[in-house]
C-alpha cells in the first residue's frame, strides 16, 4: 500500500490572509477577472484538448464555472463502458464517498450529535476497548485529518476476499496504530473507514442514508447517489487512488466498505457540490471555516488536508478540492470561494493529470498566465550539493540526480517527482509549478543543508540528514 505526505513542517514565511478570510468575503456570484468571450473559451477549450493528448486520454468531461456563468461544460472521447463523455454522463465515483462521509460527520457535529474530540474507545468501544486503547488517544479529529496512525487495513485482507464493514473495522483494531496520533500525516483507508462506522452508529443508519438524508438531499441532486443500475464497471486492472494533500495515492480496490462501488455522479453534479459546500447549503458557514482551518502536528508541523477536503491555492488564490480514482476514470473538483471559480474534471485514465489541468484552467478564468517552462542546465558540480536525505516530520526525502542531470525527490511514502531547474539552487515540480523547492547551500559549502518547500502557499522546511 502506498501513502502519501504533504511535505510540510515548520513555517518559513508570513502567512498570507487564508480561506477563512475569504470566506466571509465571498458572495454568491462574485465573478473572476476574466471575462466570458470566445477567446477564453478558446482557449480553455485549447488546454483540454492539449490534456487529452499528452496524457492519451480516452476521453474527458471539463466544467468550468464562475459565478452563475458557466464558462465551458463540454466533453470528448468516451469513459468506461463506451458511454460518450458528456456533463451529464453517469460514472461510478466511489473514491468520492470518503469525503462525503466526512462532511456528514461534521453535519452531525453541528447537530451536537457527534464531537470532533471524541476518541475510538468511547464511540465504538466494541472493537476499541477502553483498556488498551484509552492508552492511543485516537479521536474523531485524527480521523479526518489522516492524522490518526491507524494502519491501512489493505495491508492484511484474506486471500478469499471475503470481508463486511465490521470485520475490516475489527481488523483495523487488530493492526493497532503505527505512530503516536497527531504525530504523523499519512494517507491510511482505516481513517475512512472507522470514521463511516463511527457515523453509522451515531446517526443510526447506513453511510449510504446518512450521506443522502445529511449532504445530498439539501441540493437535490438527482444524477448523484447510490444505485445498482449505474454504468457497468470496467473490469480492468485499473486499481484506484485517493486525492489526498495535492496528489493521487493508492486505495485499496476489490472490497467496498459502504457499498462505495455503487456510488455514481456526474461531472455537472459534482460542479454544484463543491460550489454548494463553498455556499454554506451543506454545512454552516462556520463549520466551513472550521474545516478549512490549517492543522498542525503535535509538533507545530503544518498538514495539507482538513475535514475531508484538500487545501489548494493558485497565485495567493485560496480553495479546496476532493477527487480520486477507480473504475478506469480520475477525478477532480475544485472551488476557489473569493472569486467563485468552479472546475471539474473527469478523465478517461486511473492516473490522469488533472490537478495540473484543473490549475490551468482555474489560471485562464482568473485571467491568469499560465506558467511557462524556463528550465535550465543544473551544473554537475551543483547537482553533487543537492543530492542527499533530508528529513521532514515522519518522513525522510531522497534527493538523486539522473545521468542526464534530472533531479528527482522521492519518500517511501509519496514516490518520485522529478524537479525542474530554476537557477540558484530552486526548482518547481515538473508535475505542477506551483510546488516549489528551495535547497539552501551555505557559502562555501560542499552540500545543501535544508530544503525548503512552497506547496500551494504552505511552507516547509526539511534538514538534511547523514
Amino acid at each position: 500500500m502506498a501513502t502519501s505526505t504533504s511535505f510540510l513542517l515548520q513555517r518559513s514565511a508570513p502567512a498570507r490572509p487564508g480561506i477563512l478570510t475569504l470566506l466571509a468575503l465571498a458572495t454568491v456570484g462574485q465573478a473572476a477577472p476574466a471575462p466570458q468571450d470566445d477567446a477564453l473559451q478558446s482557449q480553455l477549450v485549447a488546454r483540454c484538448e492539449v490534456a487529452m493528448e499528452t496524457g492519451r486520454l480516452e476521453g474527458l468531461v471539463v466544467v468550468v464555472q464562475v459565478g452563475d456563468t458557466v464558462l465551458l461544460e463540454r466533453g470528448w472521447g468516451r469513459l468506461p463502458g463506451s458511454e460518450l463523455a458528456a456533463p451529464d454522463t453517469l460514472f461510478r465515483a466511489e473514491a468520492l464517498v470518503e469525503p462525503l462521509v466526512g462532511w456528514t460527520a461534521m453535519h452531525l457535529a453541528e447537530a451536537d450529535s457527534l464531537s470532533e474530540e471524541s476518541m475510538l474507545h468511547q464511540l465504538l468501544p466494541g472493537p476499541f476497548p477502553e483498556e488498551s486503547w484509552a492508552k492511543r488517544p485516537v479521536t474523531v479529529q485524527h480521523l479526518m485529518n489522516h492524522t490518526s496512525g491507524l494502519i491501512g487495513w489493505a495491508s492484511s485482507l484474506p486471500s478469499d476476499g471475503k470481508v463486511t464493514t465490521e470485520s475490516l473495522v475489527l481488523r483495523v483494531a487488530e493492526l493497532g496504530i503505527e505512530s503516536e496520533p497527531g504525530s504523523c500525516f499519512d494517507y491510511s483507508e482505516s481513517n475512512g473507514l472507522v470514521l463511516g462506522a463511527i457515523v453509522e452508529k451515531v446517526s443510526g443508519m447506513s453511510v449510504a442514508n446518512a450521506v443522502q438524508a445529511r449532504v445530498l438531499a439539501r441540493l437535490e441532486l438527482e444524477d448523484t447517489g447510490w444505485t445498482s443500475d449505474g454504468p457497468p464497471k470496467n473490469t480492468g486492472d485499473h486499481g484506484a487512488a485517493r486525492e489526498f494533500a495535492g496528489q493521487l495515492v493508492d486505495a485499496p480496490e476489490g472490497v467496498h466498505p459502504f457499498a462505495e462501488d455503487q456510488f455514481c455522479s456526474t461531472t455537472a453534479d459534482l460542479a454544484a457540490l463543491l460550489r454548494a459546500l463553498g455556499q454554506g447549503k451543506v454545512v454552516r458557514k462556520s463549520t466551513l471555516e472550521k474545516m478549512l482551518t490549517e492543522r498542525t502536528l503535535n509538533g507545530g508541523a503544518p498538514i495539507g488536508v482538513g475535514y475531508g477536503l484538500n487545501f489548494a491555492s493558485i497565485d495567493e488564490v485560496d480553495g479546496f478540492s476532493i477527487g480520486g480514482s477507480a473504475e478506469g476514470t480520475t477525478i477532480h473538483v475544485a472551488h476557489y470561494p473569493e472569486s467563485d471559480v468552479t472546475i471539474a474534471c473527469l478523465a478517461a485514465h486511473p492516473e490522469a493529470a488533472l490537478i495540473p489541468l484543473e490549475r490551468d484552467l482555474t489560471r485562464l478564468a482568473l485571467g491568469l498566465a499560465l506558467p511557462g517552462a524556463t528550465n535550465v542546465l543544473l551544473p554537475p558540480e551543483d547537482a553533487m550539493k543537492v543530492k542527499g536525505r533530508y528529513q521532514v516530520g515522519c518522513t525522510t526525502l531522497e534527493v538523486s540526480v539522473q545521468k542526464d542531470g534530472t533531479v528527482v525527490l522521492a519518500s517511501a511514502d509519496a514516490g518520485e517527482r522529478v524537479l525542474d531547474y530554476r537557477g540558484a539552487f530552486q526548482f518547481v515540480a515538473h508535475s505542477d509549478g506551483d510546488v516549489r523547492f528551495e535547497f539552501v547551500v551555505p557559502e562555501g559549502g560542499d552540500h545543501a543543508t535544508v530544503l525548503r518547500m512552497n506547496d500551494h502557499g504552505r511552507y516547509s522546511e526539511a534538514i538534511r540528514v547523514p
